[in-house]
């Protein structure tokens, strides 16, 4: 081999070794913050919006084995549930099926929930009396059924969760 071959296979070697510099560099710009949703045994569900409106929906099952959502803007979580109904504070009201809902920066309405296994879809109540029924979500990762509804209207009534022949789920 000649010198002037050498010199080639160097600056293939170097060309290589900056390659892989940058792509690192890349990497590590575009890679997203370390957050809630980096914890061990939470997944993102989903993520939407845009701009000051961007959302990341995170689940998990927590200690008590209940199905948890949150709702994760700029890297911390700023609304979610655990749990897939309310008893009230005595346990003796009407146990009933709960949502979340949380109002973003451009005045879209996020509503969102974990739901009972056996739930194929939700029915909302809307201020415009409206009554969407969004199908229902799965993570086989998470090992949790959910949805998520964006509106530009409040909830209003409680959510009817509904199996695969729209009739409504019992409470568990």
């Amino acid at each position: 081999m000649s010198r002037g071959d050498y010199v080639g296979c160097g600056l293939w070697a170097a060309g290589f070794l900056v390659l892989v510099a940058i792509s690192f560099t890349v990497g590590i710009i575009l890679r997203p913050d370390r957050d809630v949703s980096s914890e061990p045994g939470v997944v993102t569900l989903g993520v939407s919006g845009s701009g000051d409106a961007r959302y990341r929906l995170i689940g998990r099952i927590d200690e008590t084995n209940a199905p948890c959502v949150a709702l994760v803007r700029e890297g911390a979580e700023e609304v979610g549930q655990c749990g897939l109904t309310n008893r009230g504070a005595t346990g003796e009201d009407e146990e009933r099926f709960t949502v979340t809902s949380a109002e973003l920066p451009d005045g879209t309405t996020v509503v969102f929930g974990p739901l009972p296994r056996q739930a194929e879809s939700v029915r909302l109540e809307l201020a415009d009396d409206s009554r969407p029924t969004i199908e229902a979500r799965r993570s086989q990762s998470a090992g949790l059924s959910w949805f998520v509804h964006e509106t530009d209207q409040q909830v209003t009534g409680p959510p009817v969760m509904l199996d695969g022949n729209g009739e409504p789920v019992p409470i568990p």
